[in-house]
């Protein structure tokens, strides 16, 4: 058997090549999707509602130079983790941190969302999603598991692209639509 520290080390190996596929994968989707869009980068901003370590915002960042990326975590020890990881890679004035509970979101900003969480957390950000503010059409990805396409009385539109609403390895992507604009896109889907 492996001692113990060796054991820990492999671990942290095999997270790290996880959370290393589903990231570039998170970037694949964004790419396809902000490339549609024929936006400016400069007016992005990517948000992660559980940050953790911030590495999600500062992949998002590092491949899209003009995008700015909010972490927000309900966990100090994080964020402070978080903004130091993103000053040590010369990240700090596009990526930055804060400590944020689902009651107090404002998604007003974001461009896209990233909702990567475990399930209890899960239930509660997607109760608060409706009051977050979020603009009709904004991106918002879920790693791991589909998101339900119908919240309160607004709805995710799954992304249609070359692969669908699933990107490979397990992200969803989809298109917010607050309370009254999911007839229309489906209005607008009937008449294809």
């Amino acid at each position: 058997p492996l001692p113990p520290a060796l054991r820990q080390s492999a671990l942290f190996m095999e997270v790290s090549a996880a959370r290393g596929v589903k990231f570039a994968a998170l970037v694949d989707a964004l790419k396809e999707a902000w490339s549609d869009a024929g936006n400016d980068e400069a007016q992005r901003t990517f948000v992660d509602l559980l940050c953790g370590d911030g590495e999600a915002v500062r992949v998002v960042c590092r491949a899209f130079p003009g995008c700015r990326g909010l972490g927000l975590d309900v966990d100090l020890t994080m964020v402070v983790w978080a903004q130091a990881l993103a000053k040590h890679q010369g990240l700090d004035r596009r990526c930055l941190f804060r400590i944020r509970d689902a009651k107090r979101l404002n998604l007003s900003s974001a461009s896209a969302v990233l909702i990567d969480m475990p399930q209890e957390a899960l239930d509660r950000v997607l109760q608060a999603l409706p009051r977050a503010g979020m603009h009709s059409g904004t991106l918002v990805f879920a790693a791991g598991r589909p998101l339900p396409t119908r919240i309160g009385n607004c709805s995710l539109q799954p992304l249609t692209g070359t692969r669908g609403g699933t990107f490979r390895f397990g992200v969803f992507g989809y298109r917010w639509l607050p309370a009254g604009a999911w007839h229309v896109a489906r209005e607008l889907q009937s008449a294809d």
